[in-house]
């Protein structure tokens, strides 16, 4: 049997559109850092499970801990495990993003789900934030710090 040719064409280009959507959603990206003190940093992150891995490792490889992000819209955090070098939980975290996309609480638990406190970033203007961290009975334990995130332009001093 024959196919008329734009009915062979058109097959073709829907498997290649096909193929390559399937081929980019369940990419497995890893990336490994090498530090000056021989230590490094892998991060794993796989879009099929909405997580971002960060294994911190000595210089002989001997992982020291490691990070668990969970992932929710546009790869945003929303959660977190931490993990001493041999797999205990150490504590969680939960996120909250305000609406430019930007991390403005961070809640965290023991492994048994007690609360532990929290950290505030408070945004004056741009990038610039001011982090406050709060125990389990809402009281201030340190003092304000301020901040810029990675790329920021700092504000100008008067």
């Amino acid at each position: 049997m024959k196919l008329p040719a734009f009915l062979v064409i058109a097959l073709l280009c829907a498997g290649a559109v096909c193929a390559r959507a399937q081929e980019s959603f369940g990419t497995i990206r890893s990336t490994t850092k090498l530090l000056p003190d021989n230590s490094r940093v892998t991060t794993i992150k796989d879009p099929e499970q909405h997580t971002w891995v960060e294994i911190h490792a000595d210089s002989t490889g001997k992982v020291q801990r490691k990070t668990t992000y969970i992932l929710g819209d546009h790869d945003q955090q929303i959660g977190a495990m931490f993990e001493d070098g041999k797999g205990n939980v150490l504590y969680k975290a939960a996120y909250k993003q305000d609406g430019q996309g930007r991390t403005v609480e961070a809640s965290f638990t023991s492994p048994d789900g007690r609360y532990l406190g929290k950290r505030l970033f408070i945004f004056d203007r741009g990038d610039t934030a001011r982090i406050e961290d709060y125990d389990a009975s809402g009281v201030l334990i340190s003092r304000p710090q301020a901040v810029t995130r990675p790329g920021a332009t700092p504000p100008r001093r008067r």
